[in-house]
């Protein structure tokens, strides 16, 4: 009986495509007109009177008029749902349910005519007879319409980069239908288009307030859903780098180097469009040609500016500020009350905000102002915050604190208290996603702390290689090696970081991260490091006086470092900084239907952690949480046949930890060494080198992508250890 109502519905399905087919070609005698014709509401009102007039001309021409466009359109978007095996695809065709009126499948449907309902009638799995047709939907409306971006406009266009044949003509092209239909369909120039609904968010760039408010203005009258003026703003975030474009002004192309707060590593991602021509493409309704980067190359924000930009929004510390703080010491004799000793207060304050702190009761006068700058005060405060961070953990220890040598109060302003932002942050934004709409998630806040940590991220100004102090730390150019070993193989590899251990602690810079790495023991106390493109890691302990650089000619040019530190959030797989798999088996889903992919976690925690539109880069320390069963097998493996989970992965944190990761433009490369008791990475010295030591066993490569052949080698063990993500 089953197989008799399926063999029936498919019956009825084939005999009412068949029907329609004969109503399109008038029973056979004419050629197939499968033209479907959309009225926008600005059209029908400017012509009211001549309307049905057009209608009964069109018809005979054999196209179809739908009478109620938009319930069409979103009951056809809901039979497509019911198809659609991608969740990006689901993810578009829901936002394009949320165009317009927000109506349920079956209230659209009782707006349809019988006809049109025909005309959606599907069999599942096959699609509804309207898409049979292969027809072509064509929109007529106003270029107001098109400029501000009605429901119709952009549904139709968005369909039409699917499988869908969809254009939109304006009224005066009417009559150009009527002559030759199939040459409109292909005249690009009869086609509106706004170019400004092509994108989600947009980026301004411009060095003139007053211009960007022009701009921004400008943007949104004409279909912008979004647009972004402040570059550095940390509460602004892209979820979706491919929906984002940056418009640049007239005037910036002209603007002094360094004057423009934005940084290039996007330039892969964007596009780039310049304001004037952005505005005579929309008014002609033309497509619009992208701005040519290397037009825009000399506005690369400095890291310098970058580090700025964190520290503003941080609300972080000048170095200087040690100076003030020595100012204001207090002596035995004054005392801020009769009745109490200072200690009293003392006692008091730590155990008070810091807002009320700093902003209350150093108003008192200006020796509770002195009081509240102590720098025994600031050592209890930052010991009890890091007693509710797991991740401030080492700042328990009173020892490691000295170890900054920086006064209490800088050391809670400049590390503690940004590090706490960072999580701050990126908690309200997991659960802002977590919560919005019917599709919610519950968090396991408890599992999500268990798997961070800190990290020493790195940011990057490019300068001449002969600009940089022999034995300074910089990233690649030339290296600084002592003389008599110029003629060694090694010095024909390629340098991918020289690090001067003395630049990294100076100031107390890394100190939380190294002590949160497990391989904080391998980190020497002094020297310089050096990390080569062939995976060889190299330590040198001499005199700074011995080392000169080496020479190859080509590589005329390095990048200085600044370093700073931040919160580490570990991700299963970093390349393009956008796999979301390990933070997705952190959410617990309370209902089906939730869309891990709508989070895009990874590009979004990038942005709130860093400074504003920088990838998160080169970096030392941090963690590998685990490994996807993706990433450990490849297609060139001799398992090439075997079945890979998705959703599989093995936890490696206890085993392999990083020392020294760096992105590239095939994903993000590292240092890995081994951290497992019975067989730790250790330093050796090497034969015939002076002063140089290298670690092994290390493992280089692409962790985000695939495995290095010699970790799986030497732990194939794990292949049994792995496990599905909830």
């Amino acid at each position: 009986m089953k197989r008799n109502r399926q063999q029936s519905g498919d019956d009825d399905y084939e005999n009412s495509l068949f029907e329609m087919i004969n109503m399109m070609t008038n029973n056979g005698k004419s050629r197939i007109n499968n033209d479907f014709l959309l009225f926008s509401e600005g059209f029908k009102q400017e012509n009211n009177q001549t309307f049905e007039e057009l209608k009964s001309k069109i018809l005979k021409t054999g196209a179809t008029i739908m009478e109620h466009p938009e319930a069409f359109l979103k009951v056809l978007i809901h039979t497509k749902l019911v198809r659609s095996i991608s969740s990006n695809t689901e993810k578009t065709l829901n936002s394009l349910l949320k165009l317009g009126e927000v109506k349920s499948e079956e209230e659209w449907k009782e707006i349809l005519t019988p006809h049109e309902l025909k005309l959606l009638k599907s069999h599942s799995p096959k699609p509804p007879l309207f898409e049979m047709l292969n027809p072509t939907v064509i929109l007529v409306c106003t270029e107001a319409e098109a400029r501000i971006g009605i429901p119709l406009f952009r549904i139709i266009l968005k369909l039409s980069e699917g499988s869908m044949n969809g254009i939109v003509i304006r009224p005066s092209d009417l009559d150009s239908y009527f002559e030759n239909s199939e040459e409109l369909l292909y005249n690009l120039n009869k086609q509106l288009i706004n170019p400004v609904m092509n994108f989600r968010d947009y980026i301004l760039l411009s060095d003139n307030q007053q211009e960007k408010e022009e701009m921004t203005r400008y943007l949104l009258e004409n279909g912008a859903s979004k647009v972004i003026q402040n570059l550095m703003n940390p509460h602004e975030v892209i979820e979706d780098f491919g929906q984002c474009a940056v418009v640049v002004s007239d005037s910036i192309l002209s603007a002094e180097q360094g004057k423009i707060y934005f940084e290039m590593k996007l330039v892969g991602k964007t596009e780039f469009y310049l304001y004037s021509e952005l505005v005579a493409s929309v008014n002609e309704f033309k497509h619009l040609k992208p701005l040519d980067i290397n037009r825009l190359k000399h506005h690369c924000i400095s890291s310098e500016l970058l580090i700025e930009a964190r520290t503003k929004s941080r609300h972080m510390l000048n170095m200087d500020y040690e100076n003030t703080l020595l100012n204001m010491s207090i002596n035995s004799e004054q005392q801020l009350s009769n009745m109490f000793p200072n200690e009293v207060f003392f006692n008091a304050l730590k155990f008070l905000p810091v807002q009320d702190i700093l902003n209350n009761f150093s108003l008192v006068n200006k020796l509770a102002r002195n009081m509240c700058f102590q720098d025994h005060l600031w050592k209890d405060i930052c010991i009890a915050y890091a007693s509710n961070y797991e991740f401030l953990s080492p700042f328990r220890n009173e020892q490691v604190l000295a170890k900054t040598n920086m006064p209490h109060y800088i050391i809670f302003r400049n590390i503690i208290n940004p590090i706490i932002i960072d999580y701050k942050v990126v908690l309200e934004h997991i659960y802002s996603k977590t919560k919005e709409g019917e599709s919610k998630a519950s968090f396991d806040l408890i599992k999500f702390n268990s798997v961070l940590t800190t990290a020493l991220f790195f940011e990057q100004t490019t300068c001449q290689d002969d600009t940089v102090a022999i034995g300074s730390t910089k990233l690649f150019g030339n290296f600084d090696f002592p003389s008599s070993l110029h003629q060694h193989p090694i010095c024909q590899r390629s340098l991918i970081l020289q690090l001067n251990i003395n630049d990294l602690k100076e100031k107390g810079v890394g100190i939380l991260s190294i002590e949160n790495s497990p391989v904080k023991h391998l980190l020497p106390e002094s020297g310089i490091l050096y990390f080569f493109d062939n995976g060889i890691i190299l330590h040198y302990d001499g005199s700074l006086s011995e080392l000169t650089r080496v020479n190859n000619p080509k590589k005329t040019v390095c990048a200085k470092v600044q370093f700073y530190e931040a919160l580490f959030i570990p991700k299963l797989s970093e390349i393009l900084f956008s796999d979301p798999f390990l933070l997705r088996h952190l959410l617990l889903p309370s209902c089906e239907g939730f869309e891990y992919e709508t989070l895009r976690l990874d590009e979004v925690f990038s942005q709130l952690i860093h400074p504003k539109f920088s990838n998160e880069g080169a970096r030392l320390f941090g963690a590998y949480s685990c490994f996807s069963e993706a990433q450990w097998y490849r297609a060139a493996d001799e398992d090439e046949d075997r079945f890979i989970d998705m959703d599989s992965y093995v936890e490696v944190g206890s085993i392999i930890s990083p020392l020294y990761q760096f992105p590239s433009k095939n994903g993000l490369y590292g240092f890995g060494l081994i951290v497992q008791d019975g067989n730790q990475t250790v330093w050796k010295n090497v034969e015939n080198m002076p002063n140089i030591r290298t670690l092994q066993p290390s493992y280089f490569g692409n962790f985000g992508r695939e495995i290095p052949s010699k970790f799986k080698k030497d732990f194939k063990y794990l292949t049994e250890q792995f496990k599905t993500a909830n």
